[in-house]
């Protein structure tokens, strides 16, 4: 179908009379900010949004007809041959991609029904008021829409036949309460009718005692389903419905009962044996290792939503300090796969078209979220807040509680009703673990992120992880995520967010670890604005690693004095001795008059490599700056450091200082052009002139 088509063929359908609107390419969602609600009957409208959108597919607003929607083309509703023959006297009937159909009619004067799903009967749904089809000849991912053959769309609205008068009372039934004689034969002939008033308690009762023998919430949400509709009077709301199956299934079954019912009692529960086993005999329970053969594993190429950044079904972890623009980042790339746009970096990698999760606690949705979301340019019926937990009592009373990820199976529920989802945000990671869990405590972070990561997994959707920076100081940029290693170890995928050390506006996206792609560029980016949105640089910081942005406040450091303090003792050190060697003990003299810890001395003569040095065997040390600026000792010894400080042996302040020995224990040594060098074990190096009285004194040195 191409685009002149599908423009023409939505014209057409308004000339018939029906209001048409367009809907994104191969989807079933509506372009227009109000949805459906902006459908239009004028040509030059359709025309213009058309030329706008090519290849949109075409919505009709269902305003004014019956649209009956059976899903999938083994439905057997409904069931009788006369009435499915009733139904193909439609003014129109299509075939949908999944090979369901969609029976068009019109709506009877005086009839108030409303929309439903599945309440008419299982994978039966009713199109009217308030609701809307995707229409012939638009195309999804499975398929493409098409009218029955001899059944097209001919007639306007108002010239539909009237659906027949079996379909009619059923639902007067649904909506009206009304009994007709088919409800009244299925609650007398199979069980008791319920009716007004007791229809959430009684289903409530049933539930719990399904969920008592074990039954899943699935099976107990179907059971409950086919008693709302063959008993209920009239029936209850099918999302009401679900409800109470979800607040039921939250307890756990009886094991008992379960095992009765299910007739495993005996091995859960066997009887104990008359006589002992055995020591050595084998045992009915035994713990065997599981392997498998990696030449058995099929390999598989890891699926990216942003390549080599954020990978789907694994957990990604954003880290940066609080206020560096983590949650204005999120709502960017939230935005970009709201609209299946291109990702911030040169190429043509686009995010896939899809839905957003965001668990949010810092952020107001109205305030701060949504004016985001609009700045980004982002298709917000495509972005979703998950607020809370809501809990169903058996009563039917409803109350909200706080979310953790102790319930995941909340987040996966909430995943099973966005099938498009591709990204989870939550924002920060902390203020989900729950309240039992210490983060920095590896095993129990693990205990909540490993279902979460089987979670991303099932659903190939990314979870972004956001995290705060901790305050104590790190080696390398991973370490400065807040809490346990477990976040960095379990995520597949580390970004670190931070400053630029020069340009504090500037942000920077850089690469942390990397396990499933080499490391990517790091990108910069601005926020600018009001309301507030990303300008990113088009050009990436290639080689440019996190570890890399760290500063001096970041990094852990020894302990010392300021850099500013030892920075300024290095100059006064320099320029003392630059004039020749000068004894230890004048130094110290000298940068005690100078207010110069002798602590900051040692560190500012490591800096600048100064040479030790006795010039004769019984002299004192003196220090000197080194030839040519190479901090080697005279005679081709450098110092040798002491392994307890790794302080050169010159710079210990006494001799007692990690055991150091008295001169006359010294051993080995070499002597060149009449200086000899020696050194002992504690670090001391001597070089000094050979005065042939001065070694028939020491034994042991050489000749």
């Amino acid at each position: 179908m191409t685009p002149r088509e599908l423009l023409e063929t939505a014209i057409r359908y308004t000339e018939l009379g029906y209001r048409v609107f367009p809907c994104i390419p191969r989807t079933k969602h509506p372009i227009t900010e109000h949805g459906f609600k902006d459908a239009s009957t004028d040509p030059a409208q359709i025309e213009c949004w058309w030329s706008q959108h090519p290849t949109a597919n075409i919505g009709i607003a269902a305003e004014g007809m019956l649209i009956v929607d059976i899903d999938g083309a083994n439905n057997p509703w409904p069931g009788d041959p006369e009435r499915s023959a009733d139904l193909a006297s439609a003014g129109a009937v299509a075939q949908t991609p999944h090979g369901g159909r969609h029976y068009l009619f019109r709506r009877p004067e005086g009839k108030d029904w409303k929309c439903s799903v599945g309440k008419l009967a299982p994978g039966v749904d009713i199109r009217t008021d308030g609701c809307y089809i995707v229409a012939v000849p638009s195309v999804i991912p499975e398929g493409s829409y098409h009218w029955v053959e001899g059944l097209n769309l001919e007639e306007g609205p108002d010239q539909l036949p009237v659906p027949p008068a079996w379909l009619v009372e059923r639902l007067d039934t649904l909506t009206f309460g009304f009994a007709t004689v088919s409800n009244v034969v299925v609650a007398s002939g199979v069980a008791n009718a319920i009716p007004e008033g007791q229809r959430n308690a009684t289903l409530a009762k049933l539930a719990g005692t399904m969920r008592c023998v074990g039954m899943s919430r699935a099976e107990i949400a179907a059971a409950l389903h086919r008693t709302n509709f063959d008993r209920c009077i009239p029936p209850l709301d099918e999302l009401e419905v679900d409800k109470t199956a979800a607040s039921v299934a939250r307890y756990e079954p009886d094991q008992i009962a379960t095992a009765m019912a299910e007739n495993h009692f005996q091995e859960m529960f066997p009887a104990k044996p008359r006589h002992p086993i055995p020591v050595g005999k084998e045992t009915r329970i035994r713990c065997v290792p599981d392997v498998i053969c990696l030449a058995d594993i099929e390999p598989q190429k890891v699926l990216w939503l942003w390549p080599g950044r954020i990978p789907l079904g694994r957990l990604m972890l954003l880290v940066g300090r609080p206020g560096a623009g983590k949650s204005f980042l999120t709502c960017d790339m939230i935005a970009r796969i709201s609209r299946g746009s291109h990702w911030p970096e040169p190429g043509f990698n686009k995010a896939q078209l899809g839905d957003s999760l965001l668990i949010c606690a810092e952020d107001d949705p109205a305030d701060t979220i949504a004016p985001r979301l609009i700045a980004a340019d982002a298709d917000r019926r495509r972005i979703h807040l998950l607020k809370a937990a809501k809990i169903i009592e058996v009563d039917g009373k409803e109350h909200s509680v706080a979310f953790d990820l102790s319930n995941v199976d909340l987040v996966r529920d909430t995943l099973e009703h966005l099938p498009e989802c591709r990204m989870v945000v939550i924002d920060p990671i902390g203020s989900y673990l729950g309240g039992g869990v210490d983060a920095h405590r590896d095993n129990e972070v693990r205990s909540v992120l490993a279902p979460l990561a089987v979670l991303a997994a099932e659903r190939g959707v990314a979870i972004v992880l956001v995290c705060h920076t901790r305050k104590a100081s790190a080696s390398f940029a991973d370490d400065t995520a807040l809490g346990s290693r477990a976040f960095v170890g379990l995520a597949r995928s580390v970004l670190h967010l931070t400053a630029d050390e020069n340009d504090r506006d500037r942000k920077l996206l850089l690469p942390g670890k990397c396990n499933l792609s080499v490391s990517p560029p790091g990108l910069a980016f601005r926020i600018v604005g009001d309301p507030a949105r990303l300008i990113w640089e088009p050009e990436p910081l290639k080689g440019f690693h996190a570890d890399d942005a760290m500063t001096p406040g970041d990094k852990e450091t020894t302990r010392g004095p300021a850099p500013t303090t030892r920075d300024a003792a290095t100059v006064w050190l320099a320029e003392l001795v630059r004039a020749g060697p000068m004894p230890v003990e004048e130094i110290k003299q000298q940068a005690k008059a100078a207010e110069l810890g002798w602590r900051t001395i040692r560190r500012a003569n490591e800096v600048l490599g100064i040479v030790p040095r006795k010039r004769t065997f019984a002299g004192g040390w003196e220090w000197a700056l080194p030839e040519g600026g190479q901090p080697d000792a005279e005679g081709g010894h450098d110092p040798r450091r002491c392994p307890s400080s790794e302080k050169p042996g010159h710079l210990r302040e006494n001799e007692a200082e990690n055991g150091q020995k008295p001169l006359y224990s010294w051993e080995g040594g070499q002597v060149d052009d009449n200086l000899a060098t020696f050194g002992d074990d504690a670090g001391n190096v001597a070089t000094f002139e050979a005065d042939g009285g001065l070694f028939p004194e020491h034994r042991g040195l050489p000749d």
